[in-house]
């Protein structure tokens, strides 16, 4: 199917860039400035906590009645994210098995105190299994897997040096699993909003179109070559190699435009345009972060596996 692209999509165009060049600053700083403090990473730390918060909230929001308590949805995808800290300041006993342990022992905790919750509210009424299983699912989506992007920053496990930007290998890696997906979305906004003839997905996303596809693609690769390449040229060693780091920034790229489509899916099932209002121009936090939710998994485990290539 053809579509022709109607001006209103660039009378936002000045608010995105205003915004996304405020984001993109967020970024920078929270991966230069926390290198000192490795390897408690306290900025990513509260800045992890800010947007699993304001996500969580926005995903309530559009969750049909009956929902699930907020201190319970929110509370529970707090926990998990952070969850990918304490690995690093405790002494775990032997055998433990990591954090991956650690992560399903918190999932498992929040997911008891859920059922604890209901059973404490339940009187004969529908509602309990629809509570718990729209907070398992914000649960998984929110806490569990962006939970990967987050390993990434102890990826190598090196501490940082003096110089801000001779960092470590989890530095790269990190800046690797958010601008592989989100230069993609831009590039994919732009190349769709220049050439985009071809819809993409005209259930789930009207404005989406396979030009745009492609250039996101091809956007996701070209930042994923650049971030290997600073990485070897200022630490001495190799992110990927360069044939790893093709197929990884394709794969996560492409994965990470799925991770778009989920989010609308959710949206066009409860036939809402943005999340909410927090960004002029994006919509809310979860539009923005929705690329880089289901492409974690994907981003750690092409760096954790690459490496080892």
């Amino acid at each position: 199917m053809s579509v022709n692209r109607p001006r209103q999509r660039w009378q936002n165009l000045a608010p995105r860039l205003l915004i996304g060049s405020l984001l993109l600053l967020l970024a920078v700083a929270v991966l230069v400035f926390d290198r000192y403090w490795a390897p408690w990473y306290p900025c990513l730390a509260v800045t992890t906590i800010g947007f699993g918060w304001l996500a969580s909230r926005e995903l309530r929001q559009i969750f049909p009645e009956p929902r699930p308590p907020g201190w319970w949805m929110h509370g529970g995808v707090i926990a998990l994210l952070l969850t990918n800290w304490i690995p690093q300041g405790l002494e775990l006993p032997s055998g433990w098995g990591g954090s991956a342990t650690t992560v399903l022992l918190v999932t498992a905790l929040v997911l008891l105190v859920g059922f604890l919750a209901e059973m404490a509210r339940f009187v004969g009424k529908e509602g309990a299994i629809h509570r718990l299983a729209l907070g398992s699912l914000a649960l998984v989506w929110l806490g569990v897997a962006p939970g990967f992007l987050l390993r990434l920053r102890w990826l190598g496990d090196e501490l940082a040096t003096g110089n801000a930007f001779a960092s470590d290998l989890g530095l790269w890696a990190l800046a690797f699993g958010i601008f592989v997906p989100k230069v993609g979305d831009m590039a994919a906004y732009f190349g769709g909003s220049w050439l985009g003839r071809h819809q993409l997905a005209p259930i789930l996303s009207p404005k989406k179109t396979w030009e745009g596809a492609l250039a996101g693609l091809g956007g996701s690769i070209l930042i994923g070559l650049a971030i290997a390449e600073m990485c070897r040229y200022h630490t001495g060693q190799p992110l990927l190699s360069w044939p790893a780091t093709l197929v990884s920034a394709a794969v996560v790229g492409i994965v990470a435009q799925y991770s778009d489509l989920a989010e609308s899916l959710v949206k066009r099932e409860r036939q809402v345009k943005d999340t909410s209002s927090y960004l002029p121009g994006l919509g809310g936090i979860l539009d923005v972060v929705d690329s880089l939710l289901l492409s974690a998994p994907v981003s750690w485990l092409a760096l954790s596996i690459g490496r080892q290539l």
